[in-house]
């Protein structure tokens, strides 16, 4: 069976063990280059990306010829339509109207069992 928290060192291969796997120093640095590649440039990739929508939003609706962007056609994502009943049919739609469906049922049963109550308490009270 391995060992998953083992560490260990190997001076003839030249790898570390670490949590059941080898690593070269070639490996081992690679990964380190990217992991910190990545933690550096993340802000920035992020402001880029940001500049990038607010002036795809920015632009007026329908006005230009580049019609590749949401924005730029004005046209409504899939699925985010209004239902008959006024609500949106967006992520979790289905989710909401079982959900007030439930409890709309639970609402009536807990009802009909009170009026239940009410009469058999009412044909006590009479005799």
């Amino acid at each position: 069976m391995v060992d998953h928290f083992s560490f260990g060192f190997d001076i003839d291969a030249r790898t570390v063990t670490l949590l059941g796997r080898e690593y070269s120093l070639a490996t081992f640095l690679r990964t380190t280059i990217f992991l910190c590649g990545y933690l550096l440039l993340r802000p920035y990739l992020l402001k880029l990306s940001g500049k990038f929508q607010a002036s795809d939003h920015a632009r007026d609706v329908g006005n230009d010829d580049d019609e590749e962007s949401p924005a730029a056609t004005g046209k409504v994502a899939c699925g985010a339509e209004e239902d008959s009943d006024g609500e949106d049919q967006g992520w979790g739609a289905k989710a909401r109207r079982r959900a007030r469906a439930e409890r709309q049922r639970i609402m009536e049963e807990e009802r009909e069992a009170d009026e239940h109550e009410d009469k058999e308490l009412e044909a006590l009270l009479e005799d």
